[in-house]
């Protein structure tokens, strides 16, 4: 089932280095709040997701659809907003829609050329991902083949990873791409998902049976508390 016109959708990001909330209805934002951080998003989302429905002039109850991005990223950011959405999921029996950091990063890039997402990561790699412009420019994830799947590349496997012609580099790590190969153009997005692409993305996807699930591209360092009962207790007031 798609979306309808009358959907009210919340959206949210904690995956890069912003805390990003948005309530979109029929493709046009009532509230949206973006707070660059590289730490402190746990602390920052729930008042930031109780601000932004505050701001719109709507209730809880309106609410019909919500979308969370499920990265690549950190392994706490990426966590904490499924944590977060998975609540007030649950807690209001809503759908919601996973939304792939990579490909939210890649659609902010405003030039016709194919787009590359480069994150730095720890240990000297960066987390990668190819796009063309027939993944980023659509808003139906239905409506192109899906891209190659991010990889970990080493600094010295960057030429092999990048494509060998112009491209658009977008995320933490593409200076580091930009530095070391000439054919690679800084792109002017931001080294985050636009939250407003994520909740148009969850406009046109399908509903799945089961709720989204987190995108890893290496086991954890360390577990994250439990923070669900906190964040459902909030969902249902």
């Amino acid at each position: 089932m798609l979306a309808s016109l009358s959907d009210i959708i919340l959206a949210c990001d904690t995956t890069q280095g912003a805390c990003s909330v948005a309530l979109v209805q029929d493709g046009t934002p009532l509230a949206v709040q973006v707070e660059p951080m590289e730490r402190g998003h746990a602390e920052a989302l729930v008042p930031m997701l109780d601000h932004v429905i505050q701001e719109s002039g709507l209730a809880k109850v309106q609410i019909t659809r919500l979308a969370v991005t499920i990265g690549p990223g950190t392994f706490t950011g990426v966590r904490l907003g499924l944590a977060a959405m998975r609540a007030f999921a649950i807690a209001r029996s809503l759908p919601l829609v996973g939304v792939s950091t990579f490909w939210a990063m890649a659609r902010g890039d405003l030039s016709t050329l194919p787009v590359t997402v480069c994150v730095a990561a720890r240990s000297g790699v960066f987390y990668m991902q190819n796009f063309n412009p027939a993944h980023t420019l659509t808003l139906d994830p239905t409506g192109a083949a899906d891209p190659a799947p991010p990889h970990i590349v080493t600094e010295a496997g960057l030429a092999e990873f990048c494509p060998q012609t112009e491209f658009s580099v977008v995320g933490s790590g593409s200076d580091a791409v930009c530095a070391r190969l000439s054919q690679a153009r800084k792109s002017s997005a931001a080294s985050w998902p636009d939250i407003l692409h994520v909740a148009d993305y969850a406009r046109w996807a399908p509903l799945l049976d089961q709720l989204p699930e987190p995108i890893y591209l290496r086991p954890p360092d360390a577990t994250l508390p439990d923070t669900s009962r906190q964040l459902e207790r909030q969902a249902e007031g």
